[in-house]
Protein backbone atom coordinates (compact mmCIF):
# COMPACT_ATOMS: atom_id res chain seq x y z
CA UNK A 1 0.00 0.00 0.00
CA UNK A 2 1.37 3.79 -0.82
CA UNK A 3 2.29 6.20 1.71
CA UNK A 4 1.01 9.16 1.12
CA UNK A 5 2.37 12.64 2.53
CA UNK A 6 0.30 15.75 2.34
CA UNK A 7 1.93 19.16 2.57
CA UNK A 8 -0.13 22.39 2.83
CA UNK A 9 1.53 25.71 1.30
CA UNK A 10 3.83 25.63 -1.31
CA UNK A 11 5.95 28.61 0.22
CA UNK A 12 9.67 28.35 1.78
CA UNK A 13 8.71 25.71 4.28
CA UNK A 14 6.36 23.43 2.52
CA UNK A 15 8.22 23.31 -0.77
CA UNK A 16 12.14 23.09 1.40
CA UNK A 17 10.14 19.75 3.05
CA UNK A 18 8.74 18.96 -0.20
CA UNK A 19 12.07 18.54 -1.65
CA UNK A 20 13.83 17.05 1.09
CA UNK A 21 11.10 14.30 1.66
CA UNK A 22 11.70 13.57 -2.48
CA UNK A 23 15.55 13.19 -2.32
CA UNK A 24 15.55 11.42 0.64
CA UNK A 25 12.92 8.76 0.07
CA UNK A 26 13.51 9.33 -3.91
CA UNK A 27 13.60 5.05 -4.22
CA UNK A 28 10.09 4.71 -2.66
CA UNK A 29 8.62 7.07 -4.84
CA UNK A 30 10.27 5.62 -7.81
CA UNK A 31 8.87 1.96 -6.51
CA UNK A 32 5.38 3.59 -6.36
CA UNK A 33 5.83 3.58 -2.00
CA UNK A 34 5.24 7.14 -1.26
CA UNK A 35 3.46 9.70 -2.79
CA UNK A 36 4.37 13.54 -1.84
CA UNK A 37 1.96 15.90 -2.58
CA UNK A 38 1.94 19.52 -2.26
CA UNK A 39 -1.21 21.96 -1.94
CA UNK A 40 -1.12 25.71 -2.84
CA UNK A 41 -3.90 28.21 -3.93
CA UNK A 42 -0.75 30.14 -5.73
CA UNK A 43 1.55 28.94 -8.61
CA UNK A 44 3.99 31.83 -8.11
CA UNK A 45 6.77 32.16 -5.05
CA UNK A 46 7.85 34.97 -4.02
CA UNK A 47 11.71 35.59 -2.20
CA UNK A 48 9.79 37.78 0.62
CA UNK A 49 14.01 38.64 0.84
CA UNK A 50 14.20 40.61 -2.20
CA UNK A 51 11.46 43.14 -0.80
CA UNK A 52 14.45 44.84 1.07
CA UNK A 53 16.30 45.48 -2.65
CA UNK A 54 13.15 47.09 -4.52
CA UNK A 55 12.52 50.18 -3.05
CA UNK A 56 16.75 50.58 -4.47
CA UNK A 57 16.02 49.36 -7.87
CA UNK A 58 18.26 46.49 -7.03
CA UNK A 59 15.84 44.28 -7.55
CA UNK A 60 12.25 44.43 -9.82
CA UNK A 61 9.34 42.53 -8.26
CA UNK A 62 9.75 40.60 -11.59
CA UNK A 63 12.96 39.44 -10.35
CA UNK A 64 11.76 38.33 -6.84
CA UNK A 65 9.36 36.16 -8.73
CA UNK A 66 9.00 32.86 -10.19
CA UNK A 67 6.78 29.46 -11.13
CA UNK A 68 6.68 26.79 -7.95
CA UNK A 69 6.89 24.02 -10.29
CA UNK A 70 10.59 25.49 -11.04
CA UNK A 71 11.26 25.15 -7.10
CA UNK A 72 9.81 21.88 -6.53
CA UNK A 73 11.05 18.25 -7.10
CA UNK A 74 9.38 16.57 -9.87
CA UNK A 75 8.87 13.80 -7.92
CA UNK A 76 6.59 15.45 -5.70
CA UNK A 77 2.47 16.41 -7.02
CA UNK A 78 2.17 19.59 -7.21
CA UNK A 79 -1.69 21.81 -7.18
CA UNK A 80 -2.54 25.09 -7.56
CA UNK A 81 -5.22 27.53 -7.75
CA UNK A 82 -9.09 26.00 -6.84
CA UNK A 83 -7.14 22.40 -7.31
CA UNK A 84 -4.88 23.60 -4.31
CA UNK A 85 -6.81 26.21 -2.18
CA UNK A 86 -7.78 24.65 1.53
CA UNK A 87 -10.89 24.53 3.07
CA UNK A 88 -10.97 22.34 5.29
CA UNK A 89 -9.01 20.05 7.17
CA UNK A 90 -10.32 16.97 8.50
CA UNK A 91 -7.72 15.43 11.80
CA UNK A 92 -9.86 12.28 12.42
CA UNK A 93 -10.56 10.78 8.75
CA UNK A 94 -7.33 12.34 7.52
CA UNK A 95 -8.78 14.39 4.82
CA UNK A 96 -8.17 17.67 2.98
CA UNK A 97 -10.74 19.54 0.99
CA UNK A 98 -9.87 22.00 -1.27
CA UNK A 99 -11.78 24.86 -3.19
CA UNK A 100 -12.69 22.77 -6.07
CA UNK A 101 -14.49 20.57 -3.47
CA UNK A 102 -11.87 17.30 -4.58
CA UNK A 103 -10.66 15.25 -1.02
CA UNK A 104 -7.20 14.49 -0.74
CA UNK A 105 -6.13 11.54 2.02
CA UNK A 106 -3.09 11.34 3.97
CA UNK A 107 -1.13 9.11 6.01
CA UNK A 108 1.45 11.94 7.16
CA UNK A 109 0.21 15.77 7.25
CA UNK A 110 2.64 18.69 6.95
CA UNK A 111 1.13 22.25 7.76
CA UNK A 112 3.21 24.75 5.90
CA UNK A 113 0.82 27.90 5.20
CA UNK A 114 2.70 30.78 6.45
CA UNK A 115 1.69 32.99 9.00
Amino acid sequence: MKEKVLILGAGYAGSVVANILAREFRNKIAKEELEITILDKSDININQGGFTFIPFELYTPEEITRPRKKLISPRVKTFFGKEGEVTAVDLKNKEVTVKSDKKYGYDYLVIAMGC
